[in-house]
């Protein structure tokens, strides 16, 4: 099994004939310093389109006195997590780390991108309790690429905390850019390797390039996404989020060829619906769990909550099933190599080189249509459904008010608000709605005790509430 560990560091570049200014203001009180010299090698692999690169991500297998082993890097609140496996865990890339990066490289095999051979003096912040704080290492690093002829050549200085906190940090760079180290412009030795790397294509400044901004956020998303998915982290919710707001995109900014978003948007809304059945089950057990809590004393509460708790960790288990069974597929990586041929070359249509106010255009007319819907859900012939469409509705102009931030700064931000307080409106009515056919389909099995009789409470509450929030 891979082992997890949080990096937290901070990388300096030197001038030439930069000298190491030595440890006096970083070392602790009653602290001390050691130093080492050792050396390693690290290959690193990626597909052939740069897909992990792209990314963040850093996947190498390294050799040599420190830190032997398998590691992918990946990003995460300003510092980096380090997946690692040993270095005996294959010859060829690890499958638990291929798998795990499946995603991302769309399916496209790994093959050695760089070579790094680092000649390293290790300097370690040891405090007056004997706990190793930081290490401060200067690297001479010669790198060798497929198809280059010379190596490249630099020195550089990282500093990374152990058990240490932030102070340490602070205090060792206020030494280091004293003596003429600067911030490093490049935070990774493999970026460094291999060049200047075009990740994003540069957006134009009229309406394609601030709706294709927004994309790119959205895109980058759903990639992450999947990649905590194989780590079995549950972003379920923020995933399905950033394919609604792609989804909304493609809806309400008609820049695109129109046949390729449709089919864009069928494919986003398939894999959507995927996720949505497990995240229906995490939104139903919250709003259940208050609900049974509520229920008078006399109702057998506890034994209805097992109830319900038992047919739900079914039904997302097997939802959770056929997300694997999903993502394992052919489909999948299919839509994620067109969410990538949409970044690096969106079929755009001639409406697109409106300027950037057209923003405007575009996000009004998806707050009439929320008001349009709003209106049919009221009338004599409304329906819950209609209400829903109006919820919907409501997501998709609030998205597109968040696209419109940047141009229309304050009035859309207004918006935002807004429509966030009425789709929150719209969702208790909808949350209660689900809940009461949930309930149905459990009453269907009766189970002969108590419980169905607390059931009946629970759905008649349910039924109160729908009409109250209606």
């Amino acid at each position: 099994m891979a082992a997890e560990a949080r990096e937290r560091e901070d990388k300096y570049d030197l001038p030439p004939g930069w000298v190491f200014p030595g440890l006096d203001g970083i070392v602790p009180d009653g602290g001390r310093a050691t130093s080492e010299t050792v050396r390693m090698s690290s290959t690193y692999y990626d597909t052939a389109e740069r897909d992990l690169l792209r990314h963040g991500l850093t996947l190498r297998r390294r050799s040599g006195e420190r830190d032997a082993g398998w590691q992918l890097k990946v990003p995460e609140d300003g510092a980096r997590t380090e997946i690692r496996l040993p270095a005996d865990a294959g010859r060829g890339v690890p499958k638990e780390l291929r798998d795990l990066v499946a995603g991302v490289r769309m399916g496209a095999p790994l093959r050695v991108l760089a070579r790094l051979d680092t000649e390293r003096i290790v300097h370690s912040i040891v405090d007056a309790a004997g706990t190793v704080l930081a290490e401060i290492v200067e690297d001479h690093v010669v790198a060798t690429t497929p198809g280059t002829e010379a190596p490249r050549e630099w020195d550089e200085v990282e500093v990374e905390l152990v058990d240490g906190d932030e102070p340490v940090l602070a205090r060792a760079r206020r030494v280091l850019t004293r003596a003429g180290a600067k911030p490093a412009k490049v935070g990774s030795k493999l970026v460094r390797a291999l060049g200047p790397q075009d990740v994003v294509p540069a957006r134009p400044n009229n309406l394609a390039g601030t709706v294709q901004t927004y994309l790119d956020e959205q895109y980058d998303a759903i990639v992450r996404g999947d990649l905590d998915l194989r780590r079995q982290r549950d972003v379920v919710h923020t995933t399905r989020v950033a394919i609604r707001r792609y989804r909304s995109v493609l809806r309400i900014f008609p820049i695109f060829d129109p046949r390729q978003a449709e089919t864009l948007d069928a494919e986003l809304s398939w894999y959507a619906g995927v996720l949505g059945e497990v995240r229906d089950r995490q939104v139903l057990r919250t709003h259940l769990d208050g609900l049974v809590g509520e229920l008078p004393d006399g109702v057998a509460r506890a034994a209805l909550a097992a109830r319900i708790d038992a047919a739900l960790d079914a039904e997302e288990a097997e939802a959770r099933r056929v997300l694997a069974r999903a993502m394992a597929g052919s489909r999948y990586p299919s839509l994620l190599r067109t969410l990538r041929a949409w970044r690096d070359d969106p079929p755009l249509t001639p409406a697109a080189d409106k300027p950037r106010k057209a923003v405007a255009t575009h996000a009004n007319a998806a707050l009439r249509t929320v008001e349009k819907r709003l209106a049919k859900a009221h009338g004599k012939r409304g329906t819950d459904l209609d209400l829903h469409r109006a919820r919907k509705a409501a997501k998709r102009a609030r998205y597109a008010f968040e696209l419109a931030q940047p141009v229309l700064g304050k009035s859309a931000a207004a918006q935002v608000k807004a429509l966030k307080k009425r789709q929150d409106e719209l969702g208790l009515h909808q949350d209660s709605v689900v809940a009461a056919e949930f309930l149905q389909r459990l009453a269907a099995r009766p189970a002969g005790d108590a419980t169905d009789f607390a059931l009946g409470a629970l759905w008649i509450r349910e039924q109160d509430r729908i009409n109250e929030t209606r």
